[in-house]
């Protein structure tokens, strides 16, 4: 973990080591949104740094 001074924000993030368990937290949280949301959603998309493999990501507060 690193933490880096973007910029354009005030604070510091934390970056990360690319966490396998990323795409099942995604998945998770889809069914979750899915399951309430039902056909007001078109589709869910997993974008940003937790979403590509091998990749470092900032983490969560």
């Amino acid at each position: 973990m690193k933490e880096v001074q973007p910029e354009w924000s005030s604070s510091a993030v934390q970056v990360v080591d690319y966490d396998p368990q990323w795409p099942i937290f995604f998945l998770e949280l889809k069914t979750v949104l899915a399951n309430h949301l039902g056909s007001k959603i078109l589709r869910f998309e997993h974008v940003g740094s937790t979403s590509v493999q091998r990749s470092s990501g900032q983490a969560e507060d």
